[in-house]
């Protein structure tokens, strides 16, 4: 396999024959009980804990 390489940064050029246009791509986290996020970071001020779980589904795949 020969590697081709963009000139400008050294990096190897993709030669990929995959069409990503026809792929899905889902989006999630490794989990949904992170303190940090509450209070409106990403869950709204005042949602509780419990309900968190709820919320994360329908904003994430």
């Amino acid at each position: 396999m020969t590697k081709n390489y963009r000139l400008e940064k050294n990096l190897p050029v993709n030669n990929s024959k995959i069409d990503m246009a026809k792929g899905k791509v889902y989006i999630g986290t490794s989990g949904w009980i992170y303190p940090h996020w509450g209070n409106g970071v990403f869950y709204p001020s005042g949602l509780k804990q419990g309900e968190w779980f709820s919320y994360y589904c329908q904003h994430f795949d």
